[in-house]
């Protein structure tokens, strides 16, 4: 009996290791005197930027303007450009054709955003009017996107010179305004997808009396959306009635191209009281990698959903299997008597900041069998 508990425990500890094995650290840089890491963005070709604040208290960087650092590294992790930005600009994203997004403001919207390639030099900067950057799949648009509480038009702008190609102004009836909940420019053939109340539509600003498809009504109210990938967005809608405490929270995985749903689940609250899926849809954790579609709210509860077996596109929630994280990429680590816990980035990546040292390595999901 203990030979055949030693073999388990050593066969357990060889999956451990194999999966550890397979981890793959896609950039470890050693932070520069002074300054402590803040964010970091990575583009379809490798390229690969961190971003640094001073080392100063928060509340002293929350008062003062202070200068950020951004150091940008090639596909092969060569550090090509190293700045120093002022004027309170802070890294946002790399598009598709590797421009560098900075945008200035606070949680409460982008006031300005400036463009680099990937070298360091401005292209150029212009107004968000507290807007946010959305980058297409395709192309050269940028649309920026009022935020989650927002009314306001959105602007379609030329990556390459900050020209404005398009301006969409928000649907009005009876009296009222209303808000664009969510919208992903496309950047091919003028295409972009826009979720106003329940109803999600694929549009074309260079055709504007065209509708090529339309979900009239998704499940309940849009709040918010992310690309998946370049075919994939996924939808976070819901209902809120706080007379009674009770709150739905919904995902719908949308085709971009057909606007079929290839998958939709729900989850809700009650009096405080949430099922399993309420906090994941509700947080917008979900993921597609390797073919599968992950939801990974808890990262040590991931359900990773497979794709359908009978042809149709999309995923089998019945034969879902729980995963989580690899052993070791998420757990706390203990160095010089300071706690480090690793932040889970949009799910595809695990970023360790060890102080003096920043680590980011890809996901790695294990199934729990």
């Amino acid at each position: 009996m203990k030979k055949i508990l030693s073999l388990a425990v050593l066969l357990m500890g060889l999956v451990v290791i194999d999966s550890l094995a397979q981890v793959e650290t896609i950039l470890e840089h050693n932070i520069p005197p002074g300054w402590r890491y803040k964010s970091f963005a990575v583009s379809r070709s490798d390229i690969k930027a961190l971003y640094f604040l001073p080392v100063l208290p928060d509340e002293v960087l929350l008062t003062e303007d202070h200068p950020g650092r951004l150091q940008v590294f090639n596909e092969k992790n060569n550090l090509i450009a190293d700045l120093i930005i002022e004027d309170n600009y802070r890294l946002s994203k790399i598009s598709r054709n590797d421009r560098i997004i900075l945008c200035d403001g606070e949680e409460s919207g982008c006031y300005h955003i400036k463009v680099l390639d990937p070298s360091g030099k401005e292209m150029y900067t212009t107004k968000a009017e507290g807007r946010w950057p959305v980058t297409a799949p395709y192309g050269k648009d940028i649309a920026l996107v009022p935020g989650q509480e927002d009314v306001g038009p959105v602007s379609i702008i030329d990556e390459d010179t900050g020209r404005e190609k398009a301006r969409i102004s928000p649907p009005t009836g009876k009296d009222k305004t209303f808000r664009i909940a969510a919208f992903f420019p496309l950047g091919e053939d003028g295409l972009y997808v826009q979720g106003v109340g329940a109803t999600l539509c694929l549009k074309s600003y260079l055709h504007i009396n065209e509708v090529y498809w339309k979900i009239q009504d998704i499940g309940g109210n849009i709040k918010s959306g992310v690309f998946l990938n370049d075919e994939y967005l996924a939808i976070r809608y819901g209902t809120d009635d706080f007379r009674d405490h009770k709150f739905m929270a919904g995902v719908a995985i949308v085709e971009w191209r057909t606007g079929n749903i290839l998958f939709k689940k729900k989850g809700f609250q009650t009096n405080g009281v949430q099922d399993r899926w309420f906090s994941q849809l509700e947080s917008l954790s979900v993921l597609v990698n390797n073919d599968s579609l992950y939801f990974y709210g808890n990262p040590n509860d991931v359900l990773r959903l497979p794709r359908r077996s009978d042809g149709r596109n999309g995923w089998d929630e019945n034969r879902s299997v729980k995963s989580k994280f690899s052993p070791g990429q998420i757990g706390e680590i203990t160095l010089g008597g300071k706690l480090i816990k690793p932040e889970i980035h949009a799910g595809k990546y695990v970023i360790t900041d060890f102080g003096d040292a920043v680590r980011i390595e890809k996901s790695k999901f294990v199934d729990v069998r």
